[in-house]
């Protein structure tokens, strides 16, 4: 037999669809419940107990109710060191000049294909424009 659970800890159990649902009622406070998936009941526990110790180091991010451009930020600052200097430098260059400005406001959530679309055809007609003045200079 298991160890019992701490309080707050939640409840794993399987689903209809074959996975495995760990619930945290109550998560970090909110008053609402939080729900991590697995294929395996041991894989919805580790997802779970990853996020309850990033809550407790204050880590823990909810991607599911930032903006975009506050994602991005958010990515760059986490995954920014594992590349090289220039490389991250050039990632937060276009984060900021490209990025932010086009799709920085929509809710990470609702970025649609045809959001992504929008901001590369701006960006070409842009680049278009600047070839046109240059070659008039």
């Amino acid at each position: 037999m298991g160890r019992k659970p701490h309080y707050g800890e939640g409840s794993v159990f399987e689903r209809k669809d074959g996975r495995y649902e760990a619930v945290v009622p109550n998560f970090g406070g909110t008053g609402k419940r939080k729900s991590f998936y697995g294929k395996t009941k041991t894989e919805a526990r580790k997802k779970r107990d990853e996020a309850l110790a990033k809550l407790a180091r204050d880590e823990y991010v909810d991607i599911s109710k930032m903006k975009t451009g506050e994602f991005l930020e958010y990515w760059i600052s986490v995954h920014g060191h594992t590349t090289k200097l220039t490389t991250a430098q050039s990632y937060r260059g276009h984060i900021r000049v490209h990025f932010i400005p086009h799709l920085g406001h929509i809710p990470l959530q609702k970025v649609t294909t045809q959001d992504v679309q929008r901001m590369c055809d701006a960006l070409l007609k842009e680049d278009s424009l600047c070839q046109v003045k240059k070659r008039s200079i």
